[in-house]
């Protein structure tokens, strides 16, 4: 009688034990995306867990992708590069925001993000949005793609961690909608980028140069970082199993970069086949090493902020916003202002003082032996 009952408890125990495995397996496989955040969606808004646990990437055995499930489009604008809208269109300006960020978004409107037409070139200017919990928040994204329509977002959790995600789809966007766009830029909504600059720079190039474009500020010899020095390098730790190799390739700083249409699209597809990686512009230059495709480095372009100059905002195509009250505007209203014509310094002294304004940096220059060494050209 006794081995009768022990018999029982152990067949009602395995029967636990696989009633509850395939509830787990259950779960894993049809409510868990590939950043391991559950979802679920309810006209346009996406939410989502808040358990912290959840937010960090599971990295392990198993490296994770970006296309393990197909990303749908909360909010669209498939016709904005259509011929009946653009005849030829040259640039697609992809402006990477977070789902809350109005204010960002109409200063960019206002100010660098408002030419449409720069020297005959047709440009258009797109915001790319992940998810958003909040349905205030939501709300007013419809109203505001209502008043603008220039608005996408995808069904992914938009935050830094996602950064890559929130990248590789607007490239898949620009590459399926876009087609026909010469040119493919990724900058940030805390940017400034100066669109006359930046034709002036693209349509100089020689056509063998804009085939598989790839420009922007190179970071070059870079190494993952393995251990954290001091806690702001905290977010910058990679571990081998997240990225194994002892250097990272070459790429474009992920402030503002700009590709040819064909590169762009050349990136995505090999995104499909590219582990992922949390740092997209990492991940970005890994995608394109796989391809080939090899970046190029402008002075213009940088992802740092720089003081206001005449001299120094005459070639900077991109620069970013600081904490000055109003700085971006009265960048974009001096840089479209008439200048009396003065000497400059090189771009490559006004790059390193980058604090300082033309008249401080001539009046050291003056007393410098071989001074006409860093004249560069007269406004």
């Amino acid at each position: 009688m006794h081995c009768r009952k022990s018999r029982l408890l152990r067949l009602f125990t395995l029967i636990g034990i696989a009633v509850l495995f395939t509830i787990i397996l259950v779960y894993l496989t049809h409510h868990v995306d590939h950043t391991g955040i559950t979802q679920r969606r309810i006209g346009l808004t996406v939410f989502q867990s808040t358990n912290k646990t959840e937010d960090h990437l599971n990295f392990g055995e198993n490296r994770l992708w970006i296309h393990t499930r197909p990303y749908q489009y909360l909010m669209n604008i498939e016709k904005v590069c259509a011929k009946s809208n653009v005849r030829d269109l040259f640039l697609i300006v992809l402006v990477l925001s977070r789902p809350d960020g109005f204010k960002r978004r109409h200063l960019v409107r206002t100010t660098w993000g408002s030419p449409k037409t720069v020297n005959g070139t047709e440009i258009r200017t797109v915001y790319i949005l992940g998810g958003s919990n909040n349905t205030n928040t939501q709300q007013k994204l419809q109203e505001e793609q209502a008043q603008y329509g220039d608005l996408v977002q995808i069904d992914f959790r938009d935050s830094y961690d996602n950064l890559t995600v929130k990248t590789v789809m607007g490239l898949r966007w620009a590459s399926t909608f876009c087609p026909r766009a010469k040119f493919v830029m990724k900058t940030d909504d805390d940017m400034f980028v100066n669109y006359m600059l930046l034709v002036q720079y693209l349509k100089d190039l020689t056509p063998q140069d804009q085939e598989l474009l790839y420009a922007g500020s190179i970071n070059g010899n870079l190494h993952p970082v393995r251990v954290a020095e001091y806690v702001s390098e905290k977010k910058w730790v990679v571990p081998v199993e997240e990225y194994p190799d002892e250097d990272y390739p070459p790429y474009c700083s992920g402030g503002a970069y700009v590709l040819s249409g064909r590169a762009a699209k050349s990136i995505y597809e090999t995104s499909k086949t590219t582990p992922f990686f949390r740092m997209e512009d990492v991940f970005v230059g890994i995608c394109a090493n796989k391809t080939r495709i090899y970046p190029t480095d402008y002075i213009g372009f940088s992802s740092s902020w720089f003081a206001y100059s005449d001299c120094r905002f005459r070639f900077l195509i991109t620069a970013h916003d600081s904490s000055v009250k109003n700085f971006i505007k009265n960048v974009w209203k001096r840089v479209n202002s008439e200048r009396k014509p003065k000497k400059c310094p090189t771009k490559e002294l006004l790059i390193e003082w980058y604090d300082y304004d033309d008249d401080y940096i001539l009046y050291n220059v003056r007393q410098w032996e071989n001074a006409s060494y860093y004249y560069d050209y007269t406004l």
